[in-house]
């Protein structure tokens, strides 16, 4: 699958949760239980699919790039109907993702 499959069409069908992470990145590795925890409580029947996407492995292609504005990493989304919401929250505590 590649991002289009696996992001926006699934966002046709439902909410998306997107993290892109990079996996030397500290504060990543940091945030990484949190966001299982959360993935963990968006079960099937949610409607909401969960997806990690490594930064260094995977590029989001440039059509969607303006979409999905990264100013760092961890960098979380909430893609909906082919838009993108940017996690805007000061903090990435269970509670705040949530």
């Amino acid at each position: 699958e590649n991002f289009a499959d696996k992001v926006m069409a699934a966002s046709g069908q439902g909410a998306v949760l997107l993290e892109v992470y990079f996996p030397t990145c500290s504060h990543c590795r940091a945030f990484e239980p949190t966001f299982n925890q959360v993935a963990a409580g968006l079960g099937p029947g949610s409607g909401v699919t969960v997806v990690r996407m490594d930064g260094f492995q995977n590029q989001i292609p440039k059509h969607f790039a303006p979409l999905f504005p990264i100013e760092g990493v961890p960098a979380l989304f909430l893609v909906a109907g082919g838009k993108a919401q940017p996690f805007k929250g000061a903090s990435r505590e269970k509670e705040e993702v949530e």
